[in-house]
């Protein structure tokens, strides 16, 4: 049975300056949050629990962009796009590196998967369907 202990996890704020580190580049809360799920970050959170492989809360994907979108002293929105972008501040983080360093520390031989966009795959045309639909339209 292995033993986590949530000093070695990281916050929702501490997550996000990691994988804007990993992304490097302005990026929207839902596609950070996205590239979270790519890479299995999610599971260095505090909130999420090991065992049961759930999270705490029931949007945490919500949660995570409100600290975003908040945290004023990490993150900076990059103007004139829509919808908005952020970035990370230039000053220094160092309490919270220092923080993510000890966590990440045995994590090293992991690399990041690129980052791309999930398209959702279409499963048929409407084309193939039409004979289902019309034939419902008309019969209900």
């Amino acid at each position: 049975m292995m033993t986590t202990f949530q000093n070695d996890k990281l916050s929702f704020v501490q997550l996000a300056i990691l994988a804007m580190k990993m992304v490097n580049r302005p990026v929207v809360p839902s596609e950070l949050w996205e590239f979270v799920i790519q890479n299995e970050l999610y599971k260095r959170l505090k909130t999420y629990d090991e065992v049961n492989q759930t999270f705490s809360g029931k949007t945490p994907n919500a949660s995570f962009g409100r600290h975003i979108y908040t945290d004023t002293q990490y993150f900076e929105v990059v103007e004139g796009t829509k919808p908005k972008q952020f970035k990370l501040r230039n000053h220094d983080c160092n309490d919270v590196e220092q923080n993510i360093n000890t966590v990440v520390k045995g994590h090293e031989k992991e690399l990041p998967k690129p980052f791309k966009r999930v398209k959702p795959k279409i499963q048929f045309h409407e084309r193939k369907i039409h004979d289902l639909l019309a034939y419902f339209l008309k019969h209900h």
